[in-house]
């Protein structure tokens, strides 16, 4: 497994997933930051050598890059899991030798086409050619894993109409992270309870550590008073070898089925007996 950017033919473009991944993939940027970066990861394991299968991870985390119907139209990073259409065999141009900084590339989606710049960089990118030429041939910029740091990784779920909940994780090369769970509703009468967790994986996805499972409850926006939207930060620390094989971190979002309707109702029927006996105190006193 290996970061990496990907310049075009041109020598000035690199490959963009937009906003991190979750869209379009083009060929317009001419630098290489967050966007930019791609995470090579090879589909059977092992090292990345001349005509491997594999797949590409976009920065957010979370997306694949996918040829469209395996080939012959459009590229974009709008899968979260990779299949057949997420996976690329790599040909190394100057030989079969083990890809490397700086080595020649042409990627070839699962039905044969070849990824292509148009241009030779500077404007879309798709999987429409059957041959592999010079705006098919981008060359490998292998990043140091310290420069990945940190990672950032963030997610939204309606859990159902008007429950909503969101988490955001971002792991520093310390292993600490940071973390924050929003928990919101619209609905007038209901609340309910959202839970957030982070989780540590290595190169073949596999689950090397979790955070604790972080709970929030929220009331109906009918409540006065009560919220209907909540925040939690928190922190933790992933251990040092644990971080040696962690190559990112994903995230998980879920709700508890708790409603918080008839708490409601309890608390507010106890704060009116509460207001009750507090004014026949004061009636008697006066």
């Amino acid at each position: 497994m290996s970061y990496i950017h990907l310049k075009t033919y041109d020598g000035v473009h690199y490959l963009c997933a937009e906003n991190g991944g979750g869209g379009p993939i083009n060929a317009t940027r001419s630098w290489a930051a967050q966007w930019e970066t791609f995470r090579m990861i090879p589909s059977q394991g092992g090292t990345v050598k001349s005509d491997t299968p594999v797949n590409f991870s976009t920065y957010d985390g979370t997306h694949y890059v996918c040829a469209e119907n395996g080939g012959g139209g459009e590229v974009n990073a709008t899968r979260q899991a990779a299949s057949i259409w997420e996976t690329f065999s790599i040909h190394r141009v100057d030989g079969a030798a083990e890809i490397a900084n700086g080595s020649k590339v042409n990627l070839r989606a699962y039905d044969g086409h070849f990824l292509c710049a148009e241009g030779g960089g500077g404007a879309q990118l798709n999987a429409t050619r059957t041959a592999a030429a010079q705006w098919e041939t981008f060359t490998v910029e292998l990043i140091p894993r310290s420069v990945t740091f940190p990672l950032h990784v963030t997610g939204t779920q309606r859990i159902k109409t008007g429950q909503w909940i969101s988490l955001a994780a971002t792991l520093a090369d310390t292993g600490r992270v940071d973390s924050e769970l929003h928990v919101w509703t619209n609905n007038e009468f209901t609340g309910f309870h959202g839970a957030g967790c982070v989780f540590a994986v290595d190169e073949m996805n596999q689950i090397l550590w979790n955070s604790q499972l972080h709970t929030l409850g929220v009331d109906g926006t009918w409540i006065p008073g009560l919220p209907s939207s909540r925040t939690q930060l928190w922190n933790e620390t992933i251990p040092a070898d644990v971080m040696q094989v962690t190559e990112t971190i994903r995230i998980a979002v879920l709700a508890n089925p708790t409603n918080m309707l008839m708490r409601d109702i309890d608390m507010l029927v106890n704060v009116g007996k509460q207001i009750g006996a507090i004014a026949a105190v004061v009636a008697a006193i006066f």
